[in-house]
C-alpha cells in the first residue's frame, strides 16, 4: 500500500487526534526517507517537518 492509500485509510478511523497525528507523521516521515530525504520533526506548541535534503550520496 502506498503512502497516499495509507493516509486515505486513516480518514475513516475513529481515534484521538494525537494518535491520528502520530500516524500521519509516521507515514510522511517514512515516505520522505524512501524518497532519499532526511526528515527532521521539530515539535513544541506546533510541529513542523523539515528536511536536510537528498541524502542518497552523502556520509549521513
Amino acid at each position: 500500500m502506498n503512502s497516499k492509500d495509507r493516509l486515505a485509510a486513516l480518514k475513516g478511523l475513529e481515534m484521538p487526534t494525537f494518535e491520528l497525528f502520530l500516524r500521519v507523521m509516521a507515514i510522511i516521515t517514512e515516505s520522505s526517507q524512501n524518497a532519499g530525504l532526511l526528515p527532521i520533526v521539530v515539535g513544541g506548541h506546533a510541529v513542523s517537518l523539515y528536511s536536510i535534503g537528498f541524502m542518497r550520496n552523502s556520509m549521513w
